[in-house]
Order: C-alpha cells, then sequence, then structure tokens
C-alpha cells in the first residue's frame, strides 16, 4: 500500500496546479480500466467507395463490437480520420471541394460526427485525446488501440474492417470472452 501512496502523493504534488490529481487517483489508485480505442471512418466505420460519399448502413458486426468493447473494456472512442472541417462535398463534381465562406453545407467531417451520433456511437473526441494534453504535446493521438482498415486487420469482401473477426480478436488479446 506504500506504493500506491507514494504514486498518489507525487502525482498530487506534482499536477496540482493541473488539475489532473483526481484523474492519476481515479485511475492508479482505484484502479479503473478505461480503454481508449481510435477509430478511421472510411472503410472502417461506413463503406466509402467515392470519397466523401459512404453508405450509411454501418458494417456488419460494428454497433455490436463497439458495444462489447465498451461493456467489457470500458472503451472510450475517438473518431481518428483523414477527414477535416476545411472541405464538403460537391454533388455537382461528385468529390470534396474546399468550404467557402459563407457555405452552409455540412464539412466532411461534421457529417462523419454526424453518422456516429446518429448511430449511437458516442465519441469522447475527435482527431485527438483530450487526456494526453497534461503529458505530452506530441501530435500523435494516444491510444490503447486503433482500428483502420489501412492496418493489418481481417477485411470484408469490399475492403472494409470485418467487425466480426476483428473483435474475435479483440476478445483473444484482451483475455476477455
Amino acid at each position: 500500500i506504500s506504493f500506491w501512496w507514494d504514486y498518489f502523493i507525487f502525482y498530487y504534488f506534482h499536477n496540482i496546479n493541473k488539475g489532473l490529481w483526481s484523474s492519476y487517483l481515479l485511475i492508479y489508485v482505484l484502479n479503473i480500466n478505461i480503454m481508449i480505442v481510435s477509430l478511421d471512418f472510411d472503410g472502417t466505420l461506413v463503406r466509402t467507395d467515392n470519397f466523401p460519399v459512404f453508405d450509411p448502413t454501418p458494417l456488419p458486426g460494428l454497433l455490436e463490437a463497439l458495444e462489447w468493447m465498451k461493456d467489457n473494456l470500458g472503451a472510450k472512442f475517438i473518431l481518428l480520420t483523414q477527414r477535416d472541417h476545411d472541405h464538403v462535398y460537391n454533388p455537382l463534381l461528385g468529390k470534396a471541394v474546399w468550404k467557402k465562406k459563407g457555405d452552409i453545407h455540412s464539412s466532411v467531417l461534421q457529417t462523419a460526427i454526424n453518422w456516429c451520433k446518429d448511430n449511437g456511437i458516442d465519441l469522447y473526441a475527435v482527431n485527438e485525446n483530450p487526456s494526453q494534453r497534461g503529458w505530452s504535446t506530441s501530435r500523435k493521438v494516444y491510444s490503447d488501440l486503433i482500428i483502420d482498415d489501412r492496418s493489418l486487420l481481417p477485411l470484408d469482401g469490399y475492403g472494409c474492417v470485418d467487425w466480426v473477426e476483428t473483435l474475435k480478436i479483440i476478445k483473444n488479446r484482451y483475455g476477455k470472452q
């Protein structure tokens, strides 16, 4: 118990001005498990054949897998995507174009955020991890797990993440059945 007390005192006095001591207390002393999972959008959550247009149907097994991770691993989800607020979809051109001042259309990023909300995916953050501000200035987003169609995960016949197989890998890796 002296280890935890020393740990608490160290972080309390070093981070009291940053307001971080309560986070360290919860995570390290009470041993609360929180897993940060970063999710790509195109090809990971939805099928996208012609960026930025996507099929609004969630990939098979996606919602079940995210629910399992949330319930069993304490997952918090970060949308980690190349989509941005600087582009909008132009249906006449059939592609994303630079957003102009006064444009009332949703950005390609806002469209992805809205899709997540509409499908019950509660996002902790978008393209950042707010909890790392206190200990890192790196642009690389800290995550315990990154799920992306460009990684070595199993893919379906369309080149998208196969969520049924991916969930099996996650369960095997983290020892939860």
